[in-house]
């Protein structure tokens, strides 16, 4: 399809220019010494209009909360989706909508039970404007409308492509 052909020619220019992301963790998997890396994207889903980064002991989530209920969303820093504050009083004076700010010390609490956003303003403001930064080099998301055709129920119980390639 165009868009799946789209996608394809925009990963391969930013693979030449060779901006893609990519840090050496071999000797972090093999001798087990401290990672080269302090940050690590988790999602951005502008579909679901949800987000998420770690940086050092930080993870600060972006947007509902999706199923489960292990916190609360939080009523504190409430967004607009796709509008990034600008300030500490527009984060916290924002209008309620889906895009709740939710930000864990995943070193004292690594099952994220205490929402700490309200207490570490300065943090969700850095990490806010890293998942920005982030954003504005995303690519398009790929997600196609589920195709009826592709039911492993049709190929004997396997996944297996079921279109020509583009």
């Amino acid at each position: 399809s165009f868009k799946s052909g789209k996608l394809q020619k925009q990963w391969y220019q930013r693979r030449v220019r060779g901006d893609i992301d990519g840090m050496d963790q071999l000797s972090t998997l093999i001798l087990g010494t401290p990672s080269n890396r302090t940050e690590i994207l988790v999602n951005i889903d502008p579909l679901d209009h949800n987000k998420a980064i770690i940086s050092g002991r930080w993870k600060l989530l972006v947007g509902p909360p999706g199923k489960g209920g292990w916190t609360p969303a939080p009523e504190i820093a409430k967004l607009r989706p796709g509008h990034w504050a600008h300030s500490l009083e527009e984060i916290l004076a924002g209008p309620a909508s889906e895009g709740h700010l939710q930000l864990y010390d995943i070193l004292s609490d690594p099952n994220e039970r205490e929402d700490v956003a309200g207490s570490h303003l300065d943090v969700v403001m850095r990490l806010l404007v890293r998942l920005n930064e982030h954003e504005a080099e995303a690519l398009e998301p790929g997600n196609m409308d589920y195709d009826p055709a592709s039911n492993p129920a049709n190929f004997n119980g396997t996944w297996t492509p079921w279109m020509d390639s583009c």
